[in-house]
């Protein structure tokens, strides 16, 4: 089709992997994502943060939450009451 994907199309992705509870094919995505030289932003992170919160991986969400301010994503709302119900389902 000769479509590049993007951020959009990468956080649509991540949704439909977390929705499947794919979670290990979310986290190759998201790494391929970056590999592929497309920087994550608050959207991809906070999908991903959900992916890993629903699958109770606490400790990845806690990395990529750190990974994402070391990257200068600045958390939004959605990011903060994401990771709150990470912790709160921990």
């Amino acid at each position: 089709l000769g479509v590049t994907p993007d951020q959009v199309t990468f956080s649509t992705m991540l949704k439909v992997y977390g929705d499947a509870r794919r979670t290990n094919e979310a986290q190759s995505l998201f790494e391929e994502m970056k590999t592929l030289g497309v920087t994550p932003n608050q959207v991809t992170f906070s999908t991903m943060l959900k992916v890993y919160g629903d699958a109770r991986r606490t400790n990845d969400a806690q990395s990529l939450f750190e990974e994402m301010k070391t990257l200068g994503v600045t958390p939004n709302q959605v990011t903060f009451n994401t990771m709150l119900k990470v912790y709160g389902d921990a």
